[in-house]
């Protein structure tokens, strides 16, 4: 009996998990979809790619796991031998110091931002990577923000 109940337990995540990931995908079709009615295949266009694009690479590599997953086990650890007070220490040194690193990513972009379009888009004509500069501020600081809720 305790199997059966298991067993649709695990099917009904499984359909609500397959149903949001449905969800998203449309919602991503229909992005792509206005992105080219709106923006077409022009400088503007490949300009706002590549703003959004280079926040999105450091959110999938920072926010995504890389940093939970290469904590976790040293902060199973320090439970196990210091304490909840010692691993939320930990766990609070690692946001600070994790959060100074982002402030200081924001500042660069902020103030060198053509060098990171140049390295980031090293095809791009002085032309495009002034059309890129204001959507790069406007949208990298997005990654400080949303950096310290995944740790």
């Amino acid at each position: 009996m305790k199997t059966q109940t298991s067993k649709s337990f695990v099917i009904k995540k499984t359909a609500q998990m397959s149903f949001w990931s449905l969800v998203s995908r449309v919602f991503g079709i229909a992005r792509e979809i206005m992105q080219a009615k709106f923006l077409g295949v022009s400088d503007v266009s490949d300009a706002f790619l590549t703003a959004s694009g280079i926040p999105n690479m450091l959110r999938k590599i920072f926010e995504e796991g890389g940093i939970t997953s290469a904590l976790v086990p040293h902060l199973v650890k320090v439970v196990h031998d210091g304490g909840k007070n010692r691993a939320s220490e930990l766990v609070t040194a690692v946001l600070l110091i994790f959060e100074f690193v982002m402030v200081l990513c924001c500042v660069g972009v902020w103030v060198f931002p053509s060098s990171v379009i140049a390295f980031f888009a090293p095809g791009f004509s002085a032309s495009q990577i002034a059309t890129t500069i204001p959507f790069l501020r406007l949208m990298f600081p997005s990654v400080l923000f949303f950096s310290g809720s995944n740790i």
